[in-house]
């Protein structure tokens, strides 16, 4: 499978024209709320698809953009304010400073998109029982994270881990299985989703 990704986050899926899938051996859309995929027998049967879908949008637009990005976040909520090491009196210790300077520093968006994309397999039997293979760091993390989102129970979840292109700090792999788990509970079939490069660049966990 390959998933078609919106134009923008928050973006709701208005229609999708299947018509757009003719030609295309054995392609077809799967949409679930919001999530939209092409699933295929053949691995280029579904990248044909997923390029090729036509769908409809309605445009979100909730991030900041590169050039506003530095004043967003340092105007927004603060999730927590942790002190690592409070050692002496920094605010008397520069009040008594014969020259101060100051400065700001702004470090442009990074991505944790590793070498090859994410990619995971899922099987969900019609019992719920669920296997998953993935790159995934935390592969407990994930079984539990998977059967609290699917509404599976945990103890039927297994993950398996196999090796992957991976990255300092999470990158797309828990995201690829649970689109995996998804497609695979929707059509009742196992499902390899593998993210294309443009996903690893743009919609990875950072």
């Amino acid at each position: 499978a390959r998933v078609v990704r919106p134009p923008s986050v928050g973006a709701t899926l208005m229609s999708v024209d299947e018509s757009s899938l003719r030609g295309i051996p054995d392609a077809r859309a799967v949409r679930v709320g919001n999530f939209l995929a092409v699933v295929a027998a053949g691995e280029w049967a579904a990248v044909k698809g997923a390029t090729a879908l036509r769908a409809t949008w309605t445009e979100a637009q909730r991030l900041p953009g590169s050039d506003g990005l530095d004043k967003w976040a340092r105007d927004g909520a603060l999730d927590r304010d942790q002190s690592v090491v409070a050692k002496g009196d920094v605010k008397t210790a520069l009040q008594g400073a014969s020259k101060t300077v100051s400065a700001s520093y702004f470090w442009p968006m990074q991505s944790h998109a590793s070498l090859g994309p994410s990619c995971a397999v899922a099987d969900v039997k019609a019992d719920g029982t669920t296997t998953v293979w993935s790159a995934s760091q935390g592969t407990h993390g994930l079984r539990n994270n998977l059967a609290r989102v699917f509404g599976l129970q945990a103890d039927k979840v297994r993950v398996i881990f196999a090796e992957g292109s991976g990255s300092y700090g999470t990158n797309g792999s828990d995201h690829v299985a649970a689109d995996a788990v998804l497609l695979s509970k929707t059509i009742g079939r196992p499902v390899r989703v593998q993210w294309m490069r443009e996903e690893e660049t743009s919609w990875d966990t950072k």
